[in-house]
């Protein structure tokens, strides 16, 4: 009987055909590794060789932007090859990167919140991830990244990159359907306006809140003198004191939602979404309509894998989230309902424009909506 082996690969890691070798990929940690054919006999207990190399293709996920490619995978040529002269030094390489499994509990474990910033021994959250390496590695202010990964900041338009295509597409044929002339319009989370933009084209009178001075500034000098701005004080017990007392056919709310799901900080929202959302029903007339698009709750983080013109995802979490931020569908529903709405319809726009510059990007968002939308109004 054949001894066994102290360490196992990661149940969770599948291989992929590369150059002289293959890519060992785990899709739950983000980690990607090219090892050498002798290598990969030995992962497999296969007859096999004394030279090990491998080769980490992980890069850091989304840091080019909330809708760049989330995979963490590089598709450059394998360079920095590394030689290892045992392969126990191998496998505590492959170990480091959740490739190679030793202690199942310590592999489990890592599949949680990080405890702090400098916490590199466990996942962590999206944001987390996010945070550590545009802080760290990249010495970049969150904020100001935010802003210019989806606006050109000499200009202030949309970026010619899915926000604009999938996102801004939708909010103009959308508001093309309703009657905003003379309507009053509330976006809640209105960042700069690219929502609000659309609604003043309309006719409507837009009052806009955020908790960014920088951003409700952009947004005036834009859309004035049809946008009103709002400024929010998250922290405050009565989120919704600085808006106007009135009442709005229309509340907007994109890319907002999410974080009184899954708080940047890992922590407990300040105000539940069911919360959120009943005191924004408070503000509908009664044949108003609320809105909700914020990133699909199965789509937008999973990576994007296969050809080019045959993309394929797969989900490694959705029930039990770490690393997501976008709640599930029965997350959505049940604090929809708990606040008295009603959902007429669920929108899941897809990108309709023809792949040039980023052809991945585009045909996988073609394939796979990246957001969703869900048109609300007052319920029983």
């Amino acid at each position: 009987m054949s001894e066994q082996r102290p360490w196992n690969i990661a149940g969770d890691v599948i291989f992929t055909p590369s150059e002289s070798g293959m890519i060992a990929s785990n899709h739950r940690s983000k980690t990607h590794i090219w090892v050498n054919i002798d290598l990969l006999n030995a992962l497999l207990g296969q007859s096999r060789g004394e030279e090990f190399h491998a080769c980490d293709l992980t890069v850091p996920a989304n840091v080019e932007g909330l809708l760049a490619d989330p995979t963490g995978l590089s598709r450059s040529r394998p360079d920095r090859i590394i030689k290892f002269e045992t392969l126990n030094h191998a496998l505590v390489f492959l170990e480091e990167r959740m490739i190679v499994v030793r202690d199942q509990a310590t592999y489990s474990n890592y599949f949680a919140k990080r405890e702090s910033l400098l916490d590199l021994t466990h996942l962590g959250t999206f944001h987390q991830r996010l945070g550590t390496d545009l802080r760290l590695r990249y010495r970049v202010d969150p904020d100001d990244w935010w802003y210019s990964q989806k606006y050109d900041p000499n200009t202030g338009d949309v970026k010619d990159n899915l926000y604009k295509h999938i996102q801004s597409a939708f909010i103009e044929e959308f508001a093309k359907n309703l009657e905003l002339d003379g309507r009053n319009v509330l976006d809640f989370g209105c960042g700069s306006g690219l929502a609000a933009e659309h609604f003043i084209s309309g006719g409507a009178n837009v009052w806009g809140a955020d908790p960014s001075d920088a951003l409700l500034e952009k947004a005036k000098g834009r859309l004035a003198p049809g946008f009103h701005p709002i400024k929010l004080i998250l922290e405050s017990e009565c989120l919704l004191s600085g808006i106007p007392d009135k009442e709005f056919d229309l509340i907007w709310l994109g890319d907002v939602l999410l974080f009184y799901f899954y708080p940047m900080d890992g922590g407990d929202p300040l105000l539940a979404p069911a919360d959120l959302l009943s005191k924004l029903r408070e503000r509908l007339t009664q044949d108003g309509r609320l809105v909700i698009m914020h990133p699909h709750g199965y789509f937008w983080l999973t990576p994007w894998l296969g050809h080019d013109d045959m993309p394929f995802t797969i989900l490694t979490e959705y029930s039990n989230r770490i690393y997501s931020v976008s709640p599930s569908l029965e997350e959505m529903s049940s604090a929809i309902y708990s606040a008295g709405l009603t959902i007429d319809r669920i929108y899941e726009p897809l990108s309709e424009r023809d792949p040039k510059n980023d052809r991945r990007a585009e045909n996988f968002a073609q394939n796979f909506p990246l957001w969703w939308a869900f048109e609300c109004r007052k319920g029983r």
